[in-house]
């Protein structure tokens, strides 16, 4: 089961050496600019090679988990996929191996090769272990070191970790038949190195480091994702920002932004997007707009009707374009949920009843709103629920700084707040 370039290595070695009977992948979704299909190298790899493959949704699907029953495996081996559930890595007769790119417990997380470089880790290697009920937890079975020269790069130990860590699949498969491997369970310090999954904030340079930590970063993040940094303009505004901690709770934080013909622009770079509350009721034509940091979904706009304020159109955008076209074809549609980019609308979910209410059948209503989630994680939304964001931001209980149509309110002071901060 993989996904990532990473596991092409491990897959050779598995079907050379070992009886491989199916691949499990990713589903197929679009991306890049075009929203165009590319299949992953793992499925061009199955495809190649004329291997079964299976691409799940969902891992507990109830037709999956029969297929993998009715395969009966010695093993499944995991490089660079999703959470398993119990259901299906406790099927093989000899267990469920993982095979990861940090030498656990230190580096747990999608990002391990990327972090120890940022680190300046001078040790690195792979780890095989036994899947468990937690991420990257599990009893070890094998551990391989290397050292990390002082000027490769993040890409360049890729390579050389992957065919390491075939190698040891080879080894650890044939140690768990032989039963000749020690199981080895973590050790649950408390200090030990986690590899985040990375956002647009901890991918940017801080030019108060010092250079090592600069350089490292760079190479860290080389050839991808990228190290970023802007440029601010002399000529900005400090406002102030809805933070989303959660789905549904917010705080106010602040933000330096840059001013194009007098209009305060959103920032990809610093995560912070318009939002704007407006009013779709009484006819009042009123509208609050402000900033949300954290949404991380790099999208023209999503906007949705369905609020615990029914007064409040909500909408989130890069950009005021989008931003009005989502509300007016929302306007249009009676209300719901829609997410657009470049004037294309990518996601929709019509509440034709009052802008809180659909019409449609539940399966119908089910399919869109998720893949409103779908569309709005795979453009990089950090949270698993996002349609949840526009119902809670005018809420009056919950977050600690609310968006109406008629102002942004800090709840516990019972206040409005400027949008821009004021200058003494």
């Amino acid at each position: 089961m993989g996904t990532a370039e990473f596991g092409i290595p491990t897959l050779k070695i598995l079907n050379d050496v070992f009886n491989l009977d199916t691949i499990v992948t990713n589903f197929d979704k679009p991306s890049g600019r075009g929203q165009k299909i590319r299949f992953s190298a793992v499925k061009e790899y199955a495809i190649t090679n004329k291997i079964n493959l299976l691409q799940p949704k969902n891992l507990k699907d109830e037709v999956f988990v029969k297929k993998i029953q009715k395969i009966n495996p010695d093993f499944i081996v995991v490089v660079a996929f999703r959470m398993i559930p119990r259901i299906v890595w406790n099927i093989p007769k000899y267990g469920t191996i993982n095979l990861h790119a940090s030498l656990l417990p230190d580096y747990r997380g999608s990002a391990p090769i990327n972090w120890v470089i940022m680190n300046n880790e001078k040790i690195t290697g792979v780890t095989t272990f036994f899947i468990d009920d937690k991420i990257d937890t599990g009893d070890i079975l094998i551990q391989e070191k290397i050292k990390i020269d002082k000027k490769i790069n993040a890409g360049e130990l890729h390579d050389k970790l992957k065919l390491i860590g075939a190698s040891i699949v080879e080894k650890t498969l044939k140690g768990v038949v032989e039963n000749s491997l020690q199981r080895v369970k973590q050790i649950q310090k408390k200090d030990f190195n986690t590899a985040y999954k990375f956002d647009k904030k901890n991918i940017k340079i801080d030019w108060n480091h010092n250079c090592l930590e600069i350089y490292n970063k760079i190479r860290g993040l080389s050839p991808y994702p990228g190290a970023k940094t802007s440029f601010v303009s002399k000529s900005g505004e400090t406002v102030n920002t809805i933070l989303m901690r959660t789905e549904i709770v917010t705080k106010k934080s602040s933000a330096d932004l840059d001013v194009t013909d007098s209009n305060v622009s959103a920032s990809y770079d610093k995560d912070i997007w318009k939002v704007a509350a407006l009013d779709r009721t009484f006819g009042s034509k009123t509208k609050t707009v402000g900033f949300l940091e954290n949404f991380g979904a790099d999208i023209g706009a999503f906007a949705s009707t369905w609020s615990f304020h029914e007064n409040d159109m909500i909408v989130i955008g890069s950009n005021e374009s989008d931003m009005a076209d989502a509300c007016n074809k929302l306007t249009k549609s009676q209300g719901g949920l829609i997410v657009v980019k470049d004037g294309k609308t990518l996601a929709s979910l019509p509440f034709q009843l009052g802008g809180i209410l659909s019409t449609d059948p539940i399966d119908k209503v089910t399919k869109n709103l998720t893949k409103i989630n779908d569309v709005l994680s795979d453009s990089g939304c950090k949270f698993k629920k996002p349609h949840l964001m526009p119902l809670f931001l005018p809420f009056l209980a919950l977050p600690d700084i609310r968006i109406l149509y008629s102002g942004i309110v800090d709840v516990k002071s019972r206040q409005f707040i400027p949008t821009i901060q004021t200058k003494l």
